[in-house]
């Protein structure tokens, strides 16, 4: 607090304008509270469950399974207590039952042995710059949906739509390195961005 009034002394000394100034600068940057949009996570078993088209199959075959972890991973960090279904058993499910993505949300929770599941709908999972081929830059989109099997199983009682793109400013060369940084660094801001919607959290206003 004193730094701060030192500064906004020697700016009113010097004949600085201070509302020209970045109030930043002499307070600090405020962050302001947002809410969670949905605090039913708590105390439940959930089975993090994607669906994924066959372009997103064929072109990133892992894409289901890491995503699911890195998802499971940052909303274990701070939603608590949670339980989240081990990944390997939501594979089997999906391997051993090629259509199950037609099963009811019951069924799927009662194989899964979950009260909740996290369901997203992938509608863009590319690693590739738009129009080129020796560009990288990650864009996930997202439809994602809560279900609880105790209550309606079949109507989610919460929706939202998740996008993130990295680097968001511009393209990556291609390289097997950049590429491997590429889909972890899209990933990871996917999860952290889901993963907000269920815990009280700050962000930083200037």
């Amino acid at each position: 607090m004193a730094k701060r009034l030192i500064i906004l002394l020697a700016l009113l000394l010097g004949g600085c304008n201070l509302l020209e100034y970045p109030l930043y600068l002499v307070f600090g940057r405020h962050k302001a509270k947002v809410k969670a949009e949905y605090t039913g996570l708590k105390n439940t078993q959930t089975a993090v469950v994607i669906m994924a088209g066959p372009d997103v199959q064929f072109e990133h075959p892992h894409a289901q399974t890491n995503l699911a972890i890195w998802i499971a991973h940052a909303i274990s960090q701070n939603v608590k207590p949670i339980r989240f279904i081990d990944q390997e058993k939501v594979d089997t499910l999906m391997k051993e039952n090629l259509d199950w993505f037609e099963l009811p949300i019951e069924d799927i929770a009662k194989l899964l042995e979950a009260d909740r599941i996290l369901y997203l709908d992938l509608i863009r999972y590319t690693m590739e710059e738009e129009h080129s081929v020796n560009l990288l830059r990650g864009n996930i989109i997202a439809d994602v949906r809560v279900y609880d099997a105790g209550e309606d199983p079949e109507k989610p009682i919460y929706q939202t739509e998740i996008q993130v793109t990295f680097p968001e400013h511009s393209p990556l060369p291609l390289s097997d390195r950049t590429m491997q940084k590429v889909q972890r660094q899209t990933m990871a801001i996917f999860a952290d961005k889901l993963a907000k919607k269920f815990y009280n959290h700050k962000v930083t206003n200037e």
